[in-house]
């Protein structure tokens, strides 16, 4: 997790007063980018690589948005045991694909 001061202002002092500290959990996955142009969804990886048919799900979920055009930035991740993040289960989804000539790779 990360955490920041909130309104304290000593740094670095989590101990003895945890309801002054923001928590933030962090997720261990892939940095994904959905990209719809006229209602068609691709999905590309931070290094451009073509990951729209290595998670289905998510292509349908970014699909069924009152939006035609748009680009949102996220993390796919796989979970086990509630709210613990497993990267080694992510991991066992299909391969990703560089992207064909003529598409974008610098997303």
């Amino acid at each position: 997790m990360l955490a920041s001061p909130g309104d304290d202002t000593a740094v670095g002092r989590i101990d003895g007063d945890r309801d002054r500290w923001q928590l933030e959990r962090k997720y261990d996955g892939y940095r994904l980018v959905g990209i719809s142009v006229e209602g068609e969804v691709t999905l590309r990886t931070r290094n451009g690589l073509d990951a729209t048919a290595a998670y289905p799900e998510i292509v349908e979920a970014l699909s069924d948005q009152p939006f035609a055009d748009f680009v949102i930035d996220g993390e796919a991740v796989a979970s086990r045991q509630g709210d613990v993040s497993s990267f080694e289960r992510l991991q066992q989804r299909p391969v990703t694909r560089p992207a064909t000539p003529g598409e974008r790779e610098d997303v």
